[in-house]
């Protein structure tokens, strides 16, 4: 597995922050964006991810280009850069009409799912 992209739509009734009077889409929503789709694209990979959930681990090198307003279709999109048994390293970007609006390197880690009521 290589890339995945996923879209989301900032409605145009809601904003999330406001920032001097304007409303923005917060920089931690769009980091949590970037980091769902690395996660689908990891979990895509069933012999890999059989019996784990996949969590968040980390970022680095974030980075936010230009704010996400109202009416704005982010399109998320992660390249994987390293995978080993337990964990997952990718490139995440964020764009706006291809305009770049975040990018950050993003760690995932595999655990084990509990048994649950198990004697």
């Amino acid at each position: 597995f290589q890339a995945e992209d996923g879209i989301r739509d900032q409605p145009r009734s809601r904003g999330l922050g406001d920032v001097y009077k304007r409303q923005v889409m917060p920089g931690v929503l769009i980091l949590e964006a970037m980091g769902q789709v690395a996660a689908v694209l990891f979990l895509t990979e069933e012999e890999i991810t059989a019996g784990h959930f996949v969590y968040f681990a980390g970022a680095d090198k974030v980075r936010f280009r230009r704010p996400v307003v109202p009416g704005d279709e982010l399109r998320c999109e992660v390249e994987v850069l390293r995978v080993r048994r337990k964990s997952c390293q990718v490139h995440a970007r964020a764009t706006v009409d291809g305009e770049l609006a975040a990018e950050a390197t993003l760690f995932s880690v595999l655990v084990e799912v509990p048994e649950v009521g198990g004697e």
